[in-house]
């Protein structure tokens, strides 16, 4: 069948379609409208592409999300993401994302890692503090404004310093790292 998407976009049947045409025989089949435009992961998903590639996001928000449903996920094996899963949490973070990296241009190995957008991006949609004040918190790590460092951004700072934490690790290293900084970004 052919695969029409909300905004007009051919989500699938493009080989089908132009082999109807240099054929010039008429074809019945099945035409599917108003599809929405993430399942084009679904109907594409065989060649190598990534899931921010398929899903039409920026990869550092993958980054972000894929964290996060791992942490939500509490230690269970994670075989991979589902689409929703994947679109519906990018949802809920994408604002807080942008607003994250709009704040800081430059970002550093650490202070400006996934874990630490994510603990960010959190500390916005869980905690009572300000959404200016954690993407200055966020932007005074990132360029290293030790003169308004919080005492935990001084502990976290120093922590890195002295290279008890460090960006390698894997998953658990990235979960490890998420919880150790989202008290900076949570609490007043």
């Amino acid at each position: 069948g052919i695969a029409i998407g909300i905004n007009g976009n051919l989500l699938d049947g493009q080989h089908r379609l132009m082999a109807i045409v240099m054929s010039g025989v008429s074809v019945n089949m099945l035409v599917s409208r108003n599809v929405p435009e993430h399942q084009f992961y679904i109907f594409d998903a065989g060649y190598g592409r990534t899931d921010a590639q398929n899903l039409g996001l920026d990869k550092r928000m993958i980054e972000v999300v894929k964290l996060v449903i791992d942490v939500a996920k509490l230690g269970k094996e994670n075989f991979g993401y589902t689409p929703s899963e994947l679109v519906s949490v990018a949802e809920l973070y994408s604002d807080h994302h942008k607003s994250l990296l709009t704040s800081s241009k430059s970002t550093t190995r650490i202070f400006g890692s996934c874990p630490v957008r994510a603990a960010a991006c959190t500390a916005m949609i869980l905690s009572d503090v300000p959404h200016d004040v954690i993407v200055g918190r966020y932007s005074d790590l990132i360029h290293y404004n030790a003169d308004r460092f919080t005492p935990a951004m001084v502990s976290f700072a120093r922590l890195v310093a002295n290279g008890t934490i460090q960006s390698s690790g894997g998953a658990a290293g990235r979960k490890e790292l998420m919880s150790r900084v989202y008290p900076i970004f949570s609490t007043d």
